[in-house]
């Protein structure tokens, strides 16, 4: 009797040895299939890009279709876009290629320089309060007055109105009439009253 429990014994022994087995043996084999799953598969790379297709790329990233788009899509406001602009140069450039310059340097060039002024203000204007020795020459009748100025080629010469608008123009026309060493006063009068200079009436 006891050598038949012990041959049981072994018997089960065995039976669960050989059950662990068969079961490792098994989870080894799905371990290594998913490993197959999940294993990375090498993707295509692109195609390259042809010349017109990488031309027609660039086209597109580039701001100046969409720029002439909108040109052509809103033609009044462009047209306005492009008279401001316009205006802000020729205000900034002088008129005609004018140089400007503050009041304080203007009083330099006067000082050290000998610099004439001239007023291209109205005449009541003018006697209402000019720049000391500033001669008056309106600006309406500038171009036909030249010759009068012709003395004063040599000098520095310094235009001035109100506010630097005028003044910016009669220097153009000076300078287109071989006038070499002119200049505008920026900001004109009213300017120049801001910098606490003084006027002289009469």
């Amino acid at each position: 009797m006891e050598f038949s429990e012990a041959g049981a014994s072994a018997t089960d022994e065995k039976s669960i040895l050989a059950a662990t087995e068969a079961l490792q043996a098994a989870l080894g084999r799905g371990v290594r299939r998913a490993h197959c799953l999940v294993s990375p598969v090498a993707l295509p790379s692109p195609a390259p890009l042809s010349l017109d297709e990488r031309a027609r790329q660039r086209a597109k990233s580039s701001p100046m279709p969409q720029l002439i788009e909108f040109l052509s899509n809103h033609p009044i406001l462009s047209m306005t876009f492009f008279v401001l602009a316009g205006m802000l140069v020729w205000t900034f450039v002088g008129g005609g290629g004018s140089r400007r310059v503050e009041p304080a340097r203007a009083t330099q060039l006067i000082n050290h320089e000998n610099a004439l002024v001239i007023d291209v203000r109205s005449d009541t204007e003018y006697a209402q309060g000019h720049i000391v020795n500033a001669i008056n020459q309106p600006l309406g009748g500038l171009a036909q007055q030249l010759s009068n100025l012709e003395k004063y080629r040599d000098r520095t010469i310094i235009t001035a109105c109100r506010n630097g608008q005028q003044s910016a123009s009669a220097s153009g026309i000076l300078r287109k009439h071989g006038f070499e060493k002119v200049f505008s006063l920026s900001g004109g009068i009213v300017a120049w009253q801001g910098a606490s200079l003084p006027l002289t009436k009469g």
